[in-house]
């Protein structure tokens, strides 16, 4: 017989949420005594002849949520709540400098744009500009991308540096 988890002290997590509804699910789980995070970034838009500035979620779909292990299910149940983001089954905690540091960007003044994270050695494709719909692997990254194009018919690859919004991974190109 298994033994039941001694109580946990409280932890982050990202919940993931339905779409565009981020700021009325926090405020439910909010309601409900949880303390949530939503990072979000102005977005000024043109609408009928006139600037409106909206605010969008940083990461759209997703809430980050402090609560206990035994206190999930009150999460959980939440209308619009879907799951706890788990990576092979095990729900993801948040380290609290990891929300920290990203509560201190939004609060800045510096502009913050979310983007694909990205690592060596992926497959990408290009997504816009001159060189959109070619493919690549990233070979570094710095404050741009390098992105090396193989040509296979020569054996040879050729090196270019690209922005790092101008490229998604592979698996989500197709899906884009």
């Amino acid at each position: 017989m298994l033994e039941r988890p001694a109580p946990s002290a409280p932890e982050w997590y990202a919940l993931l949420v339905k779409p565009r509804v981020e700021r009325y699910i926090s405020q439910l789980l909010t309601a409900r005594g949880f303390e949530v995070f939503l990072p979000s970034q102005p977005l000024t838009r043109k609408r009928g002849g006139r600037t409106v500035v909206l605010d969008r979620p940083l990461f759209p779909s997703y809430l980050f949520v402090h609560f206990s292990w035994g206190d999930r299910l009150a999460a959980l149940t939440t209308p619009g709540v879907r799951s706890i983001v788990s990576f092979s089954g095990v729900p993801a905690r948040i380290p609290q400098d990891e929300i920290d540091r990203l509560q201190r960007l939004v609060t800045s003044e510096i502009p913050v744009v979310a983007c694909d994270y990205l690592q060596s050695g992926l497959l990408v494709q290009v997504k816009s500009g001159p060189l959109k719909g070619l493919q690549g692997t990233l070979v570094e990254i710095k404050s741009h991308l390098r992105l090396v194009i193989n040509i296979d018919i020569l054996q040879r690859a050729v090196a270019v540096e690209i922005d790092r919004l101008d490229v998604v991974p592979l698996a989500r190109a197709h899906s884009a």
